[in-house]
Parts: structure tokens; C-alpha cells; sequence
């Protein structure tokens, strides 16, 4: 069974652990009072205890993390289409204190509506229920949108899975058994778009693997260099 404690917490708790019943039933025999067995054992027992307490506070850490994530992306989308409502407002009533009440800036002069970022940082997320959660960032103008598009194994092309005007979107439509599903991102301004690199997700293993990669050349209307 070896005679080496080992020098790292979790193996070593665990080989103490192991050995309790044999140094309780033993002690006298192994040159110990049952008293110091009793109090190891109470020893070991607790820092087991506080092990799973650890792991539980990590798990609700990284969750609470990714909930208060989630809950200032779904808080400043709202803020953008209300800013929005508001511009709308003042450039219908033509009254500038609409800007002054508001705490915004009057909308810039006309000029060439820039493009949108190239979206970047692709993330994909396996949830319980086997769909997948797209995130990524970049910057756009107002009325920049999102096309997210996918394509599985025996499809020659991209197709449109989802459209929205925020930097997230859940797949739920990955048929059962698929093997991997590879993803691009489009930002669409007007008559222009500009596409991610793709990002390939592999099933089959506890853990789905992510791939990011360079996009082949993709048509997309008026795509700027």
C-alpha cells in the first residue's frame, strides 16, 4: 500500500483517509492509542469536508460570474435600443433639450457609416440540454446586426442559423449524433458585411473541443478590405 504520505493536500487527505479504519482497528498493535487515531480521523474528516466546500464555492463563483455577465450584456443591449428611442426623439421633435435631459451627445454630422469590427473571440458553449451558445465581440455602428451561420458535416456551404443585434445566440438546432458544427459570424451595416474566422466545435468527449480557423474566401456583399 506504500509508506509515503503524499505531499500534495488532495492525495494526501485521501491517503489518510484510507488508512483510518486499519489504524483504528490496529492501534495497539502499530504503537498508537486509539485517542490520536480518533482525533487523525476527525482531522482528515474535516479538511475532506472543507475540500467539497471549496469545489462547491468555485462551481457557484464561475457561475454567479457568468450570470452577472449575462445579466450587464442583457442590461446594456437595452440601454443601446432605448439610447436609440431617444435619438429617434430628438431627431423627430428637432428639440435640443431632448440631449440636455438625456445626458447624450447630439448625433454626429452625415458622413460615411463606418463599418463593423470584425467579429472576434468566438466562444461556444455546450449547455445542458446539447445546444450550443455562440458569444463573440466587436463594434458596429447603430443597426449593425448579426448574421450567424453554420455549416455540418456533408453541407458544401454556410447557412444562416440565426440573426440578432447582439453579441450572442444559442443554436438549438444541432441534429442528434453530429460529429462537429463549424460557425462564422457576419456583421452586416447596411449594404456591406464583414465575417469572423471560423470557429469549429467538435463533440463526442466530455469536454467539446474548439478550433478557431481562417475563413476561406467567403463572397460577402460590398465587404470592405
Amino acid at each position: 500500500m506504500g509508506t509515503n504520505m503524499p505531499s500534495y493536500r488532495g492525495p494526501a487527505i485521501n491517503w489518510i483517509l484510507a488508512r483510518m479504519n486499519l489504524w483504528s482497528t490496529n492501534a495497539a498493535q502499530i504503537g498508537l492509542d486509539e485517542s490520536e487515531v480518533t482525533a487523525l480521523n476527525t482531522l482528515a474528516g474535516t479538511a475532506s469536508s472543507a475540500r467539497s466546500a471549496a469545489a462547491t464555492a468555485r462551481t457557484e463563483s464561475k457561475n454567479a460570474t457568468r450570470n452577472w455577465h449575462d445579466k450587464a450584456d442583457e442590461a446594456m443591449d437595452e440601454a443601446r435600443e432605448l439610447i436609440l428611442k431617444i435619438k429617434a426623439f430628438a431627431a423627430t421633435t428637432g428639440d435640443p433639450q431632448v440631449w440636455v435631459l438625456s445626458g447624450l451627445s447630439p448625433k454626429e454630422p452625415p458622413g460615411q457609416t463606418p463599418a463593423p469590427d470584425v467579429p472576434s473571440d468566438i466562444n461556444a458553449q455546450l449547455l445542458d440540454q446539447g445546444f450550443i451558445r455562440l458569444s463573440w465581440k466587436g463594434k458596429g455602428p447603430a443597426g449593425t446586426r448579426y448574421d450567424v451561420t453554420r455549416m455540418l458535416p456533408g453541407e458544401a456551404s454556410f447557412t444562416v442559423i440565426g440573426d440578432t443585434n447582439k453579441k450572442r445566440l444559442t443554436d438549438d438546432t444541432i441534429p442528434a449524433g453530429t460529429s462537429q458544427a463549424m460557425y462564422r459570424v457576419i456583421a452586416r451595416q447596411t449594404d456591406f458585411a464583414v465575417g469572423s474566422t471560423i470557429l469549429t466545435v467538435r463533440f463526442g468527449n466530455a469536454n467539446q473541443d474548439q478550433m478557431i480557423g481562417q475563413a476561406p474566401d467567403l463572397k460577402l456583399p460590398g465587404q470592405r478590405a
